[in-house]
């Protein structure tokens, strides 16, 4: 009796694509990797969102004592073309830091995928 061969039907597919296993593998492997780029930058994301937070309600504060002790409204105008100076400031300075680490947060991530998948080529 012959050895029972398997039909067209369930032999495996020849995968042309062998190629997109590779490609597949790397990015599953850049995007581990960067779960932990991610995570650390959103820890820094909140960290600074709450610096700035802390800050603003400070200034805040000292806004309303001193303008509590104005007398005449010259030093309230003064007071408040000073506050609102100030809180624009802040605010750039702000969109300054968050604009950088989202800058050096998308370098890692770069910085990994290209290793990633300069480690499967070779």
């Amino acid at each position: 009796m012959a050895n029972p061969t398997r039909s067209d039907a369930e032999a495996p597919l020849a995968t042309p694509m062998s190629w997109f296993t590779d490609v597949n593998g790397a990015a599953m492997e850049t995007l581990a990797r960067s779960g932990e780029t991610f995570s650390k930058a959103a820890a820094e994301w909140q960290q600074e969102i709450g610096r700035f937070t802390a800050a603003r309600f400070q200034r805040d504060s000292e806004f309303g004592q001193k303008l509590l002790a104005c007398r005449e409204w010259s030093d309230v105008m003064k007071l408040q073309q000073a506050w609102l100076s100030a809180m624009g400031q802040d605010y750039v300075e702000a969109g300054q830091r968050l604009t950088q680490l989202l800058q050096k947060t998308g370098g890692e991530f770069m910085s990994g995928a290209g290793q990633g998948a300069l480690k499967r080529v070779a």
